[in-house]
């Protein structure tokens, strides 16, 4: 299924990137014959279309293959799902329903661009959850794993690297060719924990990230830390105050990985969640900033898994960290 993906996504880079070139080169008079709707637009808006939808066909296929700036890929995968959706409108305008079909096909396509995405944290409850979606999505996946015998999932997209955080040559592999990264990692809850090993090893996943030039981190946190966007409430006040009395370590290892990303320049959405549970997924997620957004406290790791999926492509958290909930 990944290998019919990758070849629907070539194919479809390649008929934006001719249908571009048409439409930027050639002029109007010629165009009506074959595009009709290129008559209700000027010749430099045409030109302007298929500039965008040229550059956008590019930037859904050379990220992938030289490994330079993938987070362009995102990027223009948006770009044709905007223009396709004006043309929807411009053929329904039009009363062309058969065009209409077409571009909603090319949407659907669009707004789901392959990328290859590195998972830390990939044998824990929610860890093993996210790598599921993504191999299902049709992704490349990479995920490093101490013990992988704790991984109970084969594929052949699924690349795992054994090796710890604290061992950066293995960080190094996981990381080679990424465009995103997905962290499901978070702190022990045992009170006999020592040392701050999540927060040392994020703090190595965003040096190699920076080194490497991958932008895209996606990771979790919870309520007891704060976003600028959020108002005062009540999670502010209690979760710290009992995290700090149940389990300090927990909560300095929380705030260290946390600052690790929000301090670095990486392009990063960290989901933070309250009250994970092992119920089966409901699709409905709620997402938001504490007094501002209506978010629960409970979600089941199924969903948890599904939001940070939804990241790779999803632009409205960037450099934020919403509260989730179903």
């Amino acid at each position: 299924m990944n290998v019919f993906l990758w070849i629907v996504q070539a194919v479809l880079a390649a008929m934006f990137a001719m249908a571009g070139v048409m439409k930027s080169t050639q002029p109007k008079e010629k165009l009506v014959g074959r595009l009709p709707w290129t008559a209700d637009f000027s010749q430099a808006t045409v030109r302007f279309i298929g500039i965008v939808e040229f550059a956008a066909a590019l930037g859904l296929i050379l990220p992938a293959v030289t490994g330079i700036a993938p987070v362009l890929t995102p990027l223009a995968a948006t770009g044709l799902v905007v223009v396709m959706v004006l043309a929807a409108i411009t053929h329904a305008r039009r009363k062309e329903p058969g065009a209409i079909a077409f571009n909603a096909v090319l949407l659907i396509l669009a707004a789901n661009p392959l990328m290859r995405v590195t998972v830390f944290g990939a044998t824990g409850g929610i860890g093993r959850l996210v790598v599921q979606q993504l191999l299902d999505d049709g992704h490349q996946v990479t995920a490093l794993v101490r013990n992988p015998a704790k991984l109970s999932l084969t594929h052949s997209h699924l690349t795992v690297v054994t090796g710890q955080l604290s061992e950066r040559d293995a960080v190094e592999q996981a990381l080679s060719g990424a465009d995103a990264v997905i962290s499901a990692l978070g702190p022990s809850l045992k009170r006999s924990a020592t040392g701050t090993p999540v927060t040392d090893g994020t703090r190595t996943i965003v040096q190699v990230m920076e080194a490497q030039k991958v932008s895209r981190f996606i990771g979790l946190a919870t309520p007891s830390l704060a976003d600028p966007r959020d108002k005062p409430h009540w999670k502010h006040k209690v979760l710290p105050v009992m995290a700090q009395l149940m389990f300090p370590t927990a909560l300095a290892e929380l705030t260290g990985m946390t600052e690790a990303v929000t301090g670095s320049g990486l392009d990063y959405t960290i989901a933070r969640i309250t009250n994970p549970t092992n119920k089966p997924a409901a699709g409905r997620i709620r997402s938001g900033f504490l007094g501002h957004d209506k978010v629960g406290s409970a979600m089941s790791r199924a969903d948890i898994a599904a939001f940070l999926a939804s990241q790779l492509t999803d632009a409205r958290y960037r450099r934020a960290m919403p509260a989730i909930s179903n």
